[in-house]
């Protein structure tokens, strides 16, 4: 009888135990997983932070105004940034007035930007390298500002930049 009772208290003693374990394992895995979770939000800012800081730098200027009757400007964009870019792609400008300013590849096919579209791609852009597009403005004396969108790739990586125009008529 001495020997069940000691037994029984054995047994209980190791429920007892089992127990204790038990929730410090259960502990153990709630601290790991918000570990995990900690680890992955980390990653996600550092890798945010360096898409950030990797932004290509774009310089887009006018080579002459076009005073009106003038229907087309010639833009240069040039990469100030520290990456040569895998593909440039510039989209028109979607002024409030609703008029289409359609843009064409400066030199392309059909010479001189004749085929004009929604968005052109420049191609690559090395570093410090220039590659110029054609916007079609009309003959109107007062131009709206022209913002327009950039789509830049380097690798898997790509950005939109929108870049404000300088105004293509002599102010």
């Amino acid at each position: 009888m001495i020997l069940g009772i000691i037994a029984l208290v054995v047994s209980a003693l190791s429920v007892l135990f089992a127990y204790r374990l038990g929730k410090s394992a259960d502990r153990s895995a709630s601290a790991a997983e918000n570990s995990a979770i900690a680890a992955d939000r980390s990653a996600a800012v550092a890798e945010s932070m360096d898409h950030r800081a990797r932004q290509p730098q774009l310089n887009i200027s006018l080579g002459s105004s076009a005073p009106a009757p003038i229907a087309n400007v010639i833009y240069t964009v040039r990469n100030d940034g520290t990456e040569d870019l895998d593909e440039v792609v510039v989209f028109r400008p979607r002024p409030s007035d609703q008029i289409v300013y359609p843009v064409a590849l400066t030199g392309g096919p059909g010479g001189g930007g004749s085929d004009y579209m929604d968005d052109v791609s420049l191609g690559g852009l090395r570093l410090a390298e220039e590659k110029r597009f054609t916007l079609a403005i009309g003959a109107a004396e007062s131009l709206p500002e022209f913002r327009i969108r950039v789509h830049v790739l380097i690798g898997d990586d790509e950005w939109n930049v929108i870049k404000v125009l300088p105004a293509p008529r002599a102010i």
